[in-house]
């Protein structure tokens, strides 16, 4: 089986400058009630607050912009109280929840207004990514974050049919602001053949 976290590792190339050493996941973990997956935080510790290939973008907690446990409760408020019933959107064949340990958990979005999310397998075991796009219907994909990420990045339909954006060689990373007085740093990430 293939290692996706490495090839997504490999991939985009070198963290941010100034990544920090360990990021405080506490807060968003507490509220969320459940430990999130290892290959997420690693990625997300490693390149967040970040927009890759310009349209996705993960954030992470710890910083003063683009804080992902900031961002976070406004965020599952607004989810919550979207008409999901009036929509006629399901995910699992009820209605959708989120920011619970068995609901959907956002992560990354893009500025197509699609939203990627963490969610529990059916049966608990392990995480799954979901995705909805604008007409609101949910996407399930029966595999990790870091496989979900690379599958992304190389040009598979991962928010649902028809979704696919690929951009040849090395991926554009834009470092995002983390705090008042920076700006976007845009950098490439290494030479790839996929």
């Amino acid at each position: 089986m293939r290692d996706y976290l490495s090839a997504v590792l490999d991939m985009i190339g070198p963290g941010r400058p100034d990544r920090p050493e360990s990021v405080e996941w506490d807060g968003v973990e507490g509220l969320l009630g459940i430990e999130l997956p290892a290959d997420f935080k690693e990625i997300a510790q490693t390149y967040a607050p970040v927009t890759l290939n310009y349209h996705l973008t993960l954030t992470r907690p710890g910083t003063q912009f683009f804080n992902l446990a900031e961002q976070m409760v406004p965020q599952l408020k607004g989810l919550e109280e979207s008409d999901w019933d009036g929509a006629g959107v399901t995910f699992r064949g009820a209605r959708p929840t989120f920011g619970t340990p068995d609901g959907l958990i956002p992560v990354a979005r893009t500025d197509r207004r699609e939203g990627a999310f963490l969610v529990r397998s059916a049966d608990g075991k392990d995480w799954h990514m979901a995705s909805t796009v604008l007409d609101g219907q949910f996407v399930e994909y029966g595999m990790g974050f870091s496989e979900w990420l690379y599958r992304y990045l190389v040009g598979e339909d991962m928010f649902g049919p028809r979704t696919a954006v690929f951009y040849p060689g090395p991926l554009l990373i834009e470092d995002l602001p983390t705090a008042p007085g920076e700006g976007v740093t845009e950098r490439r990430g290494p030479a790839r053949t996929t």
